[in-house]
Formats: C-alpha cells, structure tokens, sequence
C-alpha cells in the first residue's frame, strides 16, 4: 500500500461526495514502507468514516514528522479531521469495528490511535507512528500472526 496512492484515492472520493479535502505535509514525506502501510490504513479507515458516519464539509487530511531530543525517536503523526461529525451522542464516541480494527492494527505496529469528538463539532482521528526500523518489524510480526484486519 502507498501512501500517497492512498491519499490520491481518499480525497477523491471526499470530493465526489462534496466535501472539501485539504491535505498537508505529504510532499517530501520519506517514510519507510512499513510506515506507509500504516499511514495508509489511517488515511482509508478515517476517510471511510467521514464518508459513512459524518455530515462533513470539509476534511483536513494531515502528516507531521516528529523527533523526540531526548531519544532520538522518530515518529509520524497523521491526523484526519473534519468539521460535522455525524451518529450518535456528542457526549461520547464510541469506536465501531473499523475504528477498533485500525487502533488494533496501529498498536501492533508500535504506534498509538485516537479518535474523539472536537469541541467544535467536528471529528478527528490522530495516529502516532513510529518510523524506521522498530515499525517495519512490528508490522511485519503483526502481519504474520494474522494478516490485516
């Protein structure tokens, strides 16, 4: 999976369905294959529940690089968020199958997901991902022991 073919696919579909798609930080992006796999399944999952579950106008579909002083660290943070989230209670979010499948698959890829409701109505689904080498053999141990969910 690539990332950038991913999100190529994704925004296209938020734009048939007339909400506005802005993506930032994809150009120039280096990640490793794993880390794309991972970014990507991100990008599908959150770009399907804005799709099914949200009364969006418009979609942010950002990448953010980090590295932490103190270790070294480097790390990927995608965020999908948009402006009308849609469903149940603003109160409480509650994760559905696709969003319980991607935190599983992120997890097993050393990483972190989250998804909640923003104060001004909107959604956002932020996944914290580790780039390099301790990414590739997570997601390759995950794959192997029972493939994508």
């Amino acid at each position: 999976m690539r990332l950038a073919d991913e999100v190529e696919s994704a925004t296209a579909l938020l734009r048939a369905d007339r909400t506005e798609a802005v993506v930032t930080g994809l150009d120039g992006l280096d990640l490793p294959r794993d880390t794309q796999t991972l970014a990507a399944w991100v990008v599908r999952e959150s770009a399907s529940n804005v799709l099914r579950h949200s009364d969006a106008t418009r979609c942010r579909i950002g990448f953010t690089s980090t590295v932490d002083p103190g270790t070294g660290t480097e790390t990927l943070v995608v965020e999908v968020a948009n402006d009308r989230a849609g469903g149940a209670s603003r109160d409480r979010t509650a994760f559905g199958n696709g969003l319980s499948g991607l935190s599983e698959r992120v997890a097993a890829g050393g990483g972190a997901l989250s998804a909640a409701r923003t104060g001004d109505g909107g959604f956002l689904v932020r996944a914290v991902l580790p780039v390099g080498r301790r990414a590739a053999e997570s997601v390759r141990t995950a794959l192997a022991e029972g493939g994508p969910r």
